[in-house]
């Protein structure tokens, strides 16, 4: 598996984010030295720079974390540790049942009406 961290995509968000994220505080601290200096509504823009930086560190953890790629790796692999984990003889030989799968049960028998309409449809 790939180092999620290092790849190119990953590296542009990665500079990307600091970038966000030192100009929305420097712009913070500039409208703090204004309000220092007697610029009253610049005190509503100093609390609201370090939000915006705060958000900008959250969104790029959030699509770091939640990239597709990265996404569907994790879940192959979940699946076949829990192939695994389910066979008793560890080789990954038990199959999943639709019995025990409620889901599962409700997607066939959508499927069983779908195919129904559809041979409704044909005999007309």
């Amino acid at each position: 598996m790939r180092n999620k961290w290092l790849t190119g995509r990953a590296i542009k968000l990665h500079l990307l984010a600091l970038l966000v994220v030192a100009v929305c505080l420097a712009a913070g601290w500039w409208q703090l030295t204004r309000a220092l200096g007697g610029n009253g509504p610049s005190w509503a823009y100093t609390i609201e720079w370090p939000f915006f930086a705060a958000y900008a560190g959250w969104t790029w953890w959030k699509l770091l974390h939640e990239e597709p790629e990265f996404a569907r790796e994790k879940a192959t692999l979940d699946a076949l540790a829990s192939d695994e984990s389910a066979s008793p003889n560890g080789n990954g030989a038990a199959a999943a049942s639709t019995e025990d799968d409620p889901d599962e049960q409700k997607r066939e028998a959508y499927n069983e009406y779908l195919r129904a309409l559809s041979e409704g449809k044909n005999r007309e």
